[in-house]
């Protein structure tokens, strides 16, 4: 939150998602931000903020849907943002989200530093009877790119409640090497955790899911 220049560190970040918006045509587009601060200290200060939500769900960048998009990353607050950076438990929260399977940190009720609830606000139209909408189109997915583009302004810190969950995934055709390296010891690519010193999969985990068959359709 501290300014750089007369910009805010989230100012920059929510410019840079704007300034894409206005370029891009042709694509559908959809928006994760990381969930909101724990109210109860002892949580924030043992496993941090976990994981990210759903804030509009990947749909079709139509003129009325790029000004609605951008309207939503205007309001992005640091509150509603936060100030840790769980990349590792967002990314994986993404594979849910690609996969069509129930949320994980998407679905938390722990009550948050602003009211609510830490997963909310998010948009309903990600979800549908208790798993996620996949944007991957059953029709197309022979073909289909998907993409993430991820905005940070610092390394995975609190970023390791998604390591099982990683170490879990299935160990089958391009991803397998991944997934095996990892049980049989290997050492991340990246650096640790900056909060608690242990093992960050961020890197294995993006690698895994551009090999992984991450929705059969």
């Amino acid at each position: 939150g501290k300014p750089i220049g007369r910009r805010t560190r989230l100012q920059i970040a929510k410019d840079a998602i704007i300034e894409l918006l206005n370029q891009v045509d042709g694509v559908r587009f959809g928006l994760m931000v990381f969930n909101q601060a724990p109210d109860d200290s002892s949580i924030l200060t043992s496993v941090g903020t976990q994981g990210g939500r759903m804030l509009s769900a990947v749909q079709e960048l139509t003129p009325a849907v790029r000004s609605t998009l951008i309207n939503t990353v205007e309001n992005i607050t640091w509150e509603t943002s936060n100030a840790q950076t769980p990349l590792t438990e967002t990314l994986y929260e993404a594979y849910l989200y690609f996969g069509g399977v129930e949320p994980h940190f998407g679905a938390l009720l722990t009550p948050a530093k602003g009211g609510g609830v830490v997963s909310e606000p998010q948009d309903p139209m990600a979800t549908s009877s208790g798993k996620y909408v996949s944007p991957i189109e059953s029709e197309a997915a022979a073909c289909q790119r998907n993409n993430i583009v991820y905005v940070s302004d610092g390394a995975p810190e609190y970023d390791v409640a998604a390591n099982f969950n990683i170490l879990a995934l299935p160990a089958t055709g391009n991803a397998s090497m991944i997934i095996t390296q990892i049980l049989n010891g290997a050492s991340p690519f990246g650096p640790p955790d900056s909060a608690n010193d242990e093992a960050v999969w961020l890197d294995e985990l993006a690698q895994y899911m551009s090999k992984a068959d991450v929705n059969a359709c």
